[in-house]
């Protein structure tokens, strides 16, 4: 795989919801790709229109009131 020159780092591209989270226990039905400790199991997952640049980070984190609103403002209403 060759990654463009031009590719976003340390942004927001996509948002989904957290539906379940899994242990290796409970991970069997989704093949051998697991690994670690837990599986977060995402659905309902939804491009942005445009990334979102903020500094990357480890683990699950809530983004500052500002990057939310302006992801919040990316996403089709229904």
């Amino acid at each position: 795989m060759t990654v463009p020159a031009e590719l976003d780092h340390g942004a927001i591209v996509a948002v989904a919801d957290l539906v379940d989270v899994v242990t290796k226990a409970r991970a069997g039905r989704f093949g051998n790709w697991f690994s670690g400790k837990y599986g977060l199991i995402l659905a309902n997952v939804r491009q942005l229109k445009r990334p979102v640049k903020t500094p990357g980070k480890l683990n699950l984190y809530r983004p500052s009131s500002a990057v939310i609103r302006y992801v919040e403002g990316q996403l089709e209403r229904k």
